[in-house]
């Protein structure tokens, strides 16, 4: 089970959770009694892609998003997952998981009303198992959306424009000085050392993944699947009172420890 603590400090709610270590017969994928073996995931899947998507305008500040998730594996598995983490400007906006078996090809969806001007970033995780083996791997990508009194309602990844190329940056400039300035509280609140890697869940893969952190493939499996219900359940949990939550990770590789870590911000 997730230990919790909850912190005030400076008139700033930070939550830390502390990740357990996992075991083999934990793991979230698999039944007790397996073993099975990790193999790299281009030896398996033809693609992992998360998109998002202006799916429907409804006015002129309002509209509705679709994220997607998209798993396609060389020969159908025996199981497929596709997980989703949708944030704006940093804060959890909405998640969606998907599961299949016996299939090549399996899709999550989401679609989320939003209004006004933002950065969205989409967190992707799929994983499956075609026994005696397993893989997984994540994904990462982003929309700006743009709204000006003097240019309709509109979305871009790479931006084209000169308008689009400073909103972005602006936008950009914003979030990691926001993320900058919790990080930072995090650190001196928790006493983190400097050598830690302290980042977002969209950089999951940049640091977890099993030949960066050196950990056994079913403990990043785990560790990932504890993150993402943990975060799923505080953010609906939070959203109750009318706050948004903003999760980071915490990993020491010298101490083989990792932390969550969620701020609270009201809407």
């Amino acid at each position: 089970m997730v230990k919790k603590w909850i912190f005030l400090f400076l008139g700033l709610f930070l939550g830390l959770f502390l990740m357990p270590a996992a075991s083999a017969a934990d793991a979230s994928f698999f039944e007790k009694h397996e073993n099975p073996s990790y193999e790299e995931p281009d030896h398996h899947f033809s693609k992992t892609t998360g998109t998002i998507t202006i799916h429907h305008i409804l006015d002129n500040d309002e509209y509705v998003l679709e994220s997607k998730g998209t798993l396609k594996t060389k020969s159908p598995a025996e199981k497929q997952q596709v997980q989703m983490i949708l944030l704006e400007d940093g804060y959890v906006k909405d998640s969606a998981a998907a599961w299949l078996e016996g299939d090549d090809h399996l899709t999550a969806l989401k679609r989320t009303p939003s209004e006004d001007s933002g950065r969205y970033d989409l967190a992707g995780f799929y994983s499956m198992k075609n026994a005696p083996v397993y893989t997984f791997d994540w994904s990462s990508s982003s929309l700006y959306v743009l709204d000006t009194p003097i240019s309709d309602l509109h979305s871009f990844t790479l931006a084209d424009s000169e308008e689009e190329k400073k909103a972005g940056k602006m936008m950009d400039t914003i979030i990691n000085q926001q993320q900058q300035h919790v990080k930072r509280f995090i650190r001196d609140s928790a006493g983190l050392s400097e050598s830690s890697r302290l980042f977002p869940i969209t950089r999951w893969k940049q640091y977890m993944s099993p030949s960066v952190s050196g950990l056994d493939p079913r403990a990043v499996e785990k560790a990932w699947q504890d993150v993402y219900y943990t975060v799923e359940d505080v953010t609906a949990s939070r959203r109750k009172q009318r706050k948004k939550v903003m999760p980071f990770v915490n990993w020491n590789k010298e101490q083989k420890r990792l932390s969550l870590f969620i701020h609270y911000s009201s809407t």
